[in-house]
């Protein structure tokens, strides 16, 4: 993940100004999407059935953050 600042401070200060790009190659169990539950929840240990299949995914994101005064921001972003 790399972040650029448009306003030379940290991306965490008001007012925030900055474009964010991550890729991330992960995979997951189908239909194993919970994203309601953390994963170190106790429940998530009770499956149902096998987990012997996988999917492997390239995810890319690109997302632009612009803070304005009187408590408006403007939020644009593209996953694929």
């Amino acid at each position: 993940m790399s972040t650029y600042s448009f306003n030379h401070k940290s991306v965490y200060a008001y007012p925030l100004s900055y474009v964010r790009l991550s890729y991330q190659y992960d995979t997951k169990i189908p239909g194993q999407e919970l994203q309601f539950v953390h994963e170190d929840n106790f429940l998530l240990s009770f499956k149902r059935g096998n987990n012997d299949k996988w999917l492997y995914n390239n995810i890319i994101k690109a997302e632009y953050v612009r803070e304005f005064t009187k408590n408006f921001s403007v939020t644009a972003g593209f996953k694929n």
